[in-house]
């Protein structure tokens, strides 16, 4: 089922399903920006990735000895979802683990998800909390999709990242999914980074160090679309699939493997890790254009 809340400047839709964040329409501009999910391209709008952000070396993990199979970014996304609230300015989530999810990941735990309304944009918090009786080991990661307007091609569109002039990315094994060792350095003009399909052909662009905390989605001549606010998160993607009308803009805490990766889950690098009875809280902004 799908909920729908509003202000002045917004309609957002959120789903049970997954939690997902289908639609986020800008009265004032006449366009939804959440890419609309045509599975000619790419089925979803803006899955959740937990319990782990991107692949695990083979698709598996180990975590106190026991080896876990688990798919590409989890199975929160593929969830249905309880609403605990909904009021005219934010809906909440929850999903608990059960026998489901411990066949795939041993740990108990509930993960909320809310999505909260701004005067000009939206929150989205998540709150992880360890429900179990020991040390639970996670990555969590958002995978927005966002609609590029009147689509003929990528190099009509840019985005911004304010303060950087280089952007180092991780060069990805497209056979495992998981990270290299090499660097690619992209200089920035000006902090922007041109969009074109080329840039996408090795996959996601993926960027470690906190390197982004702000970006404007753009036109080529400057106009923007909407920004995405994203501070305190170690980790990055950029993403697309060739001709299609979307990019996404993805802040995670944790990444896939590094490529040959076979350690213990807790020893993984960028491992986010909570005590029995506490919670991780995260949240990150998206605001539309003035």
């Amino acid at each position: 089922m799908k909920h729908t809340i509003e202000n002045e400047r917004i309609i957002l839709t959120i789903d049970d399903h997954g939690a997902e964040l289908t639609g986020l329409y800008d009265k004032n501009n006449s366009r939804e920006l959440v890419w609309g999910a045509d599975p000619k391209f790419w089925k979803r709008h803006a899955p959740i990735l937990f319990p782990n952000v991107g692949k695990h070396n083979g698709l598996e993990y180990r975590t106190d000895g026991k080896a876990y199979h688990i798919g590409q970014h989890g199975f929160a996304r593929d969830r249905d979802f309880q609403l605990i609230s909904e009021d005219p300015s934010r809906i909440r989530h929850r999903l608990v683990s059960d026998s489901q999810t411990h066949e795939s990941y041993p740990y108990d735990f509930a993960l909320d998800v809310t999505h909260e309304m701004l005067d000009s944009g939206i929150k989205v918090i998540w709150d992880v909390k360890n429900t179990g009786d020991e040390t639970m080991y996670f990555t969590i990661g958002g995978h927005p999709a966002f609609n590029l307007p009147d689509y003929k091609q990528k190099e009509d569109f840019q985005v911004c990242i304010p303060d950087r002039a280089v952007l180092e990315c991780k060069k990805l094994n497209l056979e495992t999914g998981t990270a290299l060792a090499d660097i690619t350095e992209i200089p920035l003009k000006d902090h922007i980074l041109p969009l074109s399909d080329d840039l996408f052909a090795e996959d996601a662009l993926v960027l470690d160090d906190g390197q982004v905390t702000e970006a404007v989605l753009q036109t080529a001549d400057g106009q923007d679309i909407i920004k995405i606010v994203t501070e305190n998160f170690p980790n990055y993607g950029i993403w697309s699939v060739k001709d299609a009308p979307f990019v996404c803009l993805e802040p995670w805490c944790g990444r896939c493997d590094d490529y040959s990766f076979n350690g213990e889950l807790k020893d993984k690098k960028g491992i986010n890790s909570v005590k029995p009875g506490e919670v991780f809280h995260k949240e990150y902004e998206i605001y539309l254009p003035k």
